[in-house]
């Protein structure tokens, strides 16, 4: 447990480097209760100032939850959606989103009569996401019945990154929450293209059918790479382009 922690305060280093900083502006804002009265007794020296930013870390890490966990009961977002589809893309996060552009402006190639739009959308890459979800159950499958602790490891990150949401799925949570699950969904895959392979002792032929797997989801996930590269980077589109690329009705 001390070295999960000990990684997690270092991503932070941000922040304890420009503790003052970040302080001022929460301070300027009224974020919390906690800031406005910490800026008149700023510590000095070395270890001083870093038990302070600590201090002033965990602080903004209690007020952050506070707010989120107390303030939001009522609200509601159009971009909200359920955990249950987040490893499906159930639901993306629109950022940006500039509609009506003209033929002609800023190089639309629309024909009369429609336009183009510029988009920035949350929407993972599907064959990564489709293809680790559908290896985490088999995860599970292999974790829990066959007792794998390798599984297993992938059903612990899993269960560590999305579970807790469902504490809070009656307020406003969001698909790109599940990014912390991502690298245990690419395990998944992992492990179950490893699974294919078999062992050093396996044949030559399960050796290329595992070769096979992992070069077609390899392939697929460039091409749709190049293929959503334009709604996640606000790329011109025209209209119909654009549709082509909304495979379901709550992506849009």
């Amino acid at each position: 447990m001390l070295l999960p922690f000990v990684l997690y305060v270092l991503s932070w280093t941000g922040w304890l480097l420009h503790a003052d900083a970040y302080e001022r502006a929460l301070s300027d804002t009224q974020y919390g209760p906690y800031w406005g009265s910490y800026l008149e007794q700023d510590a000095t020296g070395f270890f001083p100032e870093l038990w302070q930013s600590l201090q002033s870390l965990w602080h903004y890490h209690r007020d952050v939850y506070s707010f989120h966990t107390r303030f939001l009961d009522d609200s509601t977002h159009a971009y909200q959606s359920s955990p249950w589809g987040w490893f499906v893309l159930n639901r993306p996060v629109g950022i940006s989103t500039e509609l009506d552009i003209a033929p002609g402006e800023q190089g639309c190639t629309a024909v009369a009569g429609s336009t183009c739009l510029r988009q920035v959308l949350l929407l993972g890459n599907p064959v990564v996401w489709w293809a680790g979800t559908a290896a985490a159950l088999w995860s599970v499958v292999a974790g829990l019945l066959r007792r794998d602790w390798r599984h297993g490891l992938v059903l612990v990150g899993l269960a560590a990154t999305w579970l807790p949401w469902f504490r809070y799925a009656d307020r406003p949570i969001f698909s790109y929450y599940s990014s912390a699950s991502l690298p245990f969904l690419v395990l998944a895959l992992t492990l179950l293209v490893g699974g294919i392979a078999g062992g050093p002792a396996s044949s030559r032929t399960r050796r290329l059918l595992a070769g096979s797997v992992a070069g077609v989801v390899l392939a697929l996930t460039v091409v749709a790479f190049v293929f959503f590269w334009p709604v996640w980077t606000d790329e011109l589109l025209t209209n119909a382009q654009w549709l082509q690329r909304m495979w379901f009705r709550r992506w849009i």
